[in-house]
């Protein structure tokens, strides 16, 4: 019984491990197009909604937004992304029901400058 267990804790570890690597993977892609956008714009987007439907950003931009949107809203972990624009950078936000055994959910929090993002 105890090895069983301990097969399916390693199995939690290691999926929760690819899903903050999945998560860290997409946050520093939406920072980079979030302030491509900032320097076509001289300022953030209000919204992911914004930076997804903009035409300040060029053809092959918006493809990788979109793609990244779509991951975002359909990934096999059921996390939320959000954006939190401030006055000189802006924060991305993942959200999602726990992978553990106490059900308690995750929350990861990002926190951009506007000089980090490069």
């Amino acid at each position: 019984m105890f090895t069983v267990v301990f097969a399916l804790e390693l199995v939690r570890a290691v999926s929760e491990r690819a899903r903050d690597v999945q998560a860290n993977d997409v946050c520093s892609k939406l920072a980079i197009e979030i302030k491509y956008f900032q320097i076509q714009n001289g300022r953030f987007p209000h919204s992911l909604s914004e930076l997804q439907s903009t035409d300040s950003l060029g053809e092959a931009d918006k493809n990788v937004v979109q793609e990244l949107m779509a991951f975002a809203q359909h990934n096999k972990w059921h996390d939320t992304y959000d954006y939190v624009p401030s006055t000189n950078g802006f924060t991305l936000v993942v959200t999602g029901p726990s992978a553990g055994w106490l059900g308690k959910g995750r929350r990861m929090e990002k926190h951009y400058n506007a000089e980090d993002v490069r």
